[in-house]
């Protein structure tokens, strides 16, 4: 009897040995779990939850079967795919060129037809290329001599995001690749991003057939900030006379990242007369206890003990003003959903360049619910707006361009705000949409753009306090306006209008460089412009435009932004151009200069001077063929060539203006060449009476450009605002 109460013991002790050890690995987790938000996922789990390209891929794909097949084979690896590393073969700095290195192991055997690819951020896109070993981001594979690499286009936050990109990578063949074999692709000649950043990724896909894309998890490789190479201040822009106030310092490299240098020997300077000498730790670092004992137009300068560096701040207007303003970096996205950087790198990496910082996650990559979350953008990857919701239940929205906002989607009493400025591209069309239906709006940029361009502008939404007002009392009546490069002045002197027979329309600019030009709009129109009469005898400049506005007015998105490649000739003379942000010039012979540069809803403009010119001397402006940027796909018109055209302009229609048109699929594109005039003062009033007869609804905005084409551009003044007595 003792022996069978043994036996048992032991039968039963094994049993429970056994079902311990078979249950340990397996987690209570699945794709649905953590879809709905689980909160306890672990492993391969937390990082689907966590990184914003597999929470894209799992919410976009509804294929029932793929998702199983997937669940099981992770359960089968105990939610395990293991891990891939990068390494820089140097001090991987913002910009610097070197050969990276991505490698990992396989997870699980690879039949005939699985893919693997590497990809890259849709932001950061290296253009990979496999046809010349010595060009730039070029990749190889290590060892694995039989696979051949090849294009793919994929979509998603791991390559084209709305569109497709194209990424490389390779199929396997008749012979299958068994699991735990390495995989290594070389990427030579790489241009690490101009970023500096904690987790920079070249991420490694496993495309296996009829499974869903799964991404190896990295640690990434942290990129550091390049050298100290240029410093820059910012002071607040408007103050009282002898009130005090601090200026803030940035020590930063050749792309704007601040830079390691943390002590700087510098010489204080206001409106060009030297105050102080500084000796600063810290950076961004801060200068205190500073005032202006001069009324009107002020201006801060710092320069390093040798002058190697200088710095001249934003202008600073001083007098019995009421107003002041905050410059806001609106909407950039973190890492958790389309970004690069954490909300902390935000914010660390904004220090002394604007006074807030608000950004904004797609509650399409939150799994948890938003509730905690004041600021979010909402809708679809289509079609959204951004909600802002200051406190419960009080809601400020924003009307978005580059994933449309529908007008019957918003509310009156909730809209405040429209996003007219995405990067470098200009959205007016949006502001028309909503202003000429009623909606009382302000305007508002992000520096954050769906599209990848070379040419991207700085973007400063300016949110103007009135006395006693608050910021968001500021947001919620559009008291704001946005400046683009440069942080210009611009205050409207009439924030409403009434039914009168004569509406007076004022704006006071004040600006870094003189202004070049103040342009008055009713709704949507230019009705007059505000500039020097005298023109520059031989100086001209070239203007390119093309719209942003979409091919459908319904709910279609913006029309992509377009190239020019081209080149000017002159015949009977000599031209040469000067270099603009924005442009690439390449001066080619005293009678050629050959350009590129991109458009999406502003006009871009090259400044060049003719001499040695006759009365039959004749320019030629040759535009090659192009392309439209796949950005994304509007469902109505796709991304389009752009036509070659070649134009003759006489010197006497140069002299008057001339207009020419290039016809692209749908849309007139423009060639302007007009005569330079001189520019106005860095500081103006600009009034117009408007004698026309009035309409309820009714609006009016301005735009003002300085001479190295900073703009500024004003929220509308609506008719009606005001009761008539």
């Amino acid at each position: 009897m003792s022996n069978l109460k043994q036996s048992v013991f032991w039968s039963l002790s094994l049993c429970l040995v056994f079902s311990f050890s078979a249950s340990k690995g397996e987690l209570k987790q699945s794709l649905n779990s953590i879809e709905s938000g689980q909160s306890d996922v672990e492993k391969y789990g937390m990082f689907i939850s966590q990184d914003a390209a597999m929470k894209r891929i799992l919410r976009l794909n509804e294929d029932a079967l793929k998702r199983e097949r997937t669940e099981r084979l992770l359960k089968k690896l105990d939610w395990d795919i293991g891990a891939s590393k990068i390494s820089f073969n140097g001090n991987p700095l913002a910009g610097r060129v070197g050969e990276a290195t991505v490698w990992t192991r396989l997870p699980f055997r690879l039949e005939k037809g699985d893919k693997v690819s590497l990809r890259y951020h849709w932001s950061q896109n290296p253009r990979y290329q496999l046809e010349d070993a010595q060009g730039p981001s070029f990749v190889s594979l290590s060892g694995k001599t039989d696979l051949k690499l090849q294009y793919y286009t994929r979509p998603g936050v791991d390559g084209g995001l709305d569109s497709l990109s194209s990424v490389v990578g390779f199929e396997v063949s008749s012979q299958a690749i068994d699991e735990g074999s390495e995989i290594r692709f070389r990427v030579s000649n790489l241009r690490l991003p101009a970023t500096a950043q904690s987790a920079f990724e070249l991420p490694v896909y496993i495309e296996k057939k009829g499974f869903l894309e799964l991404k190896i998890p990295s640690d990434g490789l942290r990129i550091e900030p390049s050298v100290t190479e240029r410093i820059s201040i910012s002071a607040p822009s408007i103050m009282s006379l002898g009130e005090k106030f601090q200026a803030s310092l940035r020590f930063e490299d050749k792309y704007g990242n601040l830079s390691k240098s943390n002590f700087f020997d510098l010489d204080l300077l206001a409106n060009g007369i030297f105050k102080k000498r500084y000796q600063l730790q810290g950076n961004p670092a801060v200068i205190s206890d500073l005032s202006f004992d001069a009324a009107g137009l002020n201006f801060v300068e710092v320069r390093t003990g040798g002058g190697g560096l200088r710095a001249k701040s934003n202008p600073v207007l001083v007098g019995p003003y009421k107003e002041r303003i905050l410059w806001m970096d609106f909407g950039p996205r973190t890492k958790a959903s389309e970004g690069i950087l954490s909300e902390a790198e935000i914010n660390s990496s904004s220090l002394g360049k604007y006074d807030l910082v608000r950004p904004v996650d797609h509650q399409f990559y939150n799994l948890q619910p938003v509730s905690k979350r004041a600021i979010r953008e909402r809708g679809t990857v289509r079609n959204s707006f951004i909600e802002y919701e200051y406190t419960l239940n009080k809601f400020i929205n924003v009307a978005t361009p580059e994933r449309t906002s529908r007008l019957r989607f918003q509310k009156a009493d909730r809209l405040n705000l429209v996003q007219i400025f995405s990067g470098g591209s200009y959205y007016p069309w949006l502001l028309d949409r909503f202003a000429g239906h009623g909606y009382g709006v302000g305007v508002i940029g992000s520096q954050f753009s769906l599209k990848n361009s070379k040419f991207e502008n700085v973007i400063y939404s300016a949110v103007v306090l009135g006395e006693g007002s608050s910021f968001i009392d500021a947001l919620s009546s559009g008291s704001t306006y946005v400046a683009v490069d440069s942080k210009i002045i611009l205050l409207n002197k009439r924030t409403n209008l009434s039914m009168k027979e004569q509406r007076l329309l004022e704006v006071m600019v004040a600006s870094e460089e003189p202004i070049q030009s103040v342009q008055l709009f009713k709704n949507g129109t230019l009705i007059n412009t505000y500039q020097e009469e005298i023109r520059e005898r031989g100086k001209y400049n070239l203007e390119l435009y093309s719209s942003s506005q979409p091919f459908s007015p319904v709910s279609s998105r913006p029309r992509n932004e377009r190239e020019w490649l081209g080149r000017i000739k002159i015949s009977n003379g000599s031209l040469t151009a000067k270099k603009r942000r924005g442009w690439k010039v390449k001066q080619v012979d005293l009678d050629t200069v050959e350009f590129f540069t991109k458009t999406h809803g502003l006009v871009k403009r090259l400044p060049f001077e003719v001499t040695n010119f006759s009365q039959e001397t004749e320019i030629e402006i040759l535009i090659a063929e192009g392309i439209e940027s796949p950005n994304w796909l509007p469902v109505d018109r796709l991304p389009s060539q752009t036509p070659q055209d070649r134009f003759l302009i006489s010197l006497g229609e140069m002299n008057s203006g001339a207009l020419r048109t290039t016809r692209v699929n749908g849309y007139d594109d423009r060639v302007e060449v007009l005569p330079r005039r001189k520019p106005l003062d860095r500081q103006l009033t600009y009034s117009y009476i408007d004698r026309s007869v009035p309409k309820l609804g009714d609006y009016y905005y301005f735009i003002a450009r300085d001479e190295k084409d900073a703009i500024a551009v004003s929220s509308p003044i609506f008719v009606g605002g005001e009761i008539l007595e």
